[in-house]
């Protein structure tokens, strides 16, 4: 790796071409399967999105928190990445199984989201980029940098009214006109508190504002309760109860999970926009919600793999996580296509890597490492360059180097 004026890292020569490790040029691994498993087959079309396809498409509810797509209908549900540029794929299932360079994409919500709305209001990103490929990354290097919760829950990230709503309507069982009056009121300040914080920037501040809000209105709701009138109480006491749930469930629920919460440092650029990264934070994702796999030594370019290891991409503007297709994972492709009639599935060319004359495979295009220790890398760039350094915007820090070629 190219090492930078005063850089913490030492020197390092950069071949003339790109050294891919010798058994990538099969790159198969075998997968036990039953023979009646392993002959089934599938058909799959390849599609093409291009780049910024997707971009501005995220959209936050500020009610029930879920991320959605708009004006997408013409982009494919795609089930498969292919990192490798080749015009079809096998069709037998224990081929497809055993072929490195097929993943599964795994959209990772949030950080997509987040992703979209510092491009919609141009956000200044954390990280500045200098040398030529400074348009390139930018954005994306913001949106992997910012803490997000990746795994599929909730975490408390919906809005109160989810809640307060049905309350609300429970409270006109009491009678009592003021306290009607003061629960519409309040749903209307909630309401304005659930759209004016659905930003990335003020997103977690939710709950932190409505809680005073929510306590004030649950103690007025419990202290004059008079079970003289049993409507009266069944309305007082429902509603007191819904929001005791909506703190047990909602607001504990955001510190339960804090133990979710990550980031993701690039290690390497990978051309097309895929990024191996590492992630910081979010100790308890295997334990909790299984292995995630290991990506091959024939895309990485190292080993072993960790499990603090991820390879994401940015996937005409959708930020995915791509993980290793499992032989389960092509079966219930397999049983798709067989149930959709024998239609070609749609998956997804990314065309990261590419079989040269040779025959052996290797990057369509350049390499950039950042953060990766001299001759930890089993291969090498294809060619050097003009420095590109990333730094923190604060200037605390400016250990990253890359090669802009």
């Amino acid at each position: 790796m190219a090492g930078a004026p005063n850089s913490p890292f030492p020197e390092a020569t950069v071949p003339d071409q790109h050294k891919w490790p010798s058994e990538c040029k099969a790159g198969r691994r075998s997968l036990n399967l039953s023979s009646e498993k392993a002959h089934r087959k599938t058909d799959m079309v390849k599609q093409t999105i291009t780049r910024q396809k997707l971009m501005g498409c995220a959209h936050r509810s500020p009610i029930t928190g879920e991320i959605n797509l708009r004006g997408i209908e013409d982009i494919p549900d795609f089930f498969v990445v292919d990192l490798l540029e080749r015009q079809r794929l096998p069709q037998e299932v224990q081929e497809l199984a055993g072929d490195p360079y097929l993943f599964r994409p795994v959209p990772l919500k949030y950080r997509t989201w987040k992703y979209h709305e510092a491009w919609r209001r141009s956000t200044r990103p954390t990280i500045t980029f200098k040398g030529a490929c400074k348009n390139e990354h930018q954005m994306m290097f913001h949106a992997l940098s910012v803490p997000t919760i990746d795994v599929p829950i909730r975490a408390g990230r919906y809005s109160t009214l989810i809640f307060f709503v049905p309350g609300a309507c429970l409270v006109a069982l009491v009678g009592d006109g003021t306290l009607t009056l003061g629960a519409m009121l309040l749903l209307y300040v909630l309401y304005a508190i659930s759209m004016g914080t659905n930003s990335p920037a003020h997103i977690r501040h939710e709950r932190l504002f409505t809680a005073p809000l929510r306590l004030g209105f649950l103690a007025f709701l419990i202290i004059p309760i008079n079970f003289n009138s049993i409507v009266g109480a069944i309305g007082r006491l429902a509603t007191a109860l819904l929001l005791i749930v909506d703190l047990l469930v909602g607001d504990l629920s955001v510190f339960r999970n804090l133990k979710f919460v990550c980031t993701h440092q690039v290690m390497r650029i990978l051309p097309s926009r895929v990024y191996v990264c590492h992630r910081i934070g979010a100790e308890f994702t295997e334990l909790a919600f299984g292995e995630r796999g290991e990506v091959p030594e024939c895309i990485a370019g190292f080993r072993p793999w960790k499990s603090k290891n991820s390879l994401v991409a940015d996937v005409g503007g959708l930020i995915c996580e791509l993980r290793p297709m499992s032989a389960e994972d092509w079966l219930l492709v397999a049983e798709e296509w067989s149930m959709g009639g024998g239609r070609p599935l749609p998956y997804v060319c990314l065309g990261t890597f590419a079989e040269y004359e040779d025959g052996l495979v290797r990057p369509s295009g350049s390499v950039h490492d950042i953060n990766m220790e001299a001759g930890e890398s089993t291969w090498a760039r294809s060619r050097k360059g003009a420095e590109l350094v990333v730094e923190d915007i604060d200037d605390t820090s400016s250990d990253h180097v890359l090669d802009s070629s």
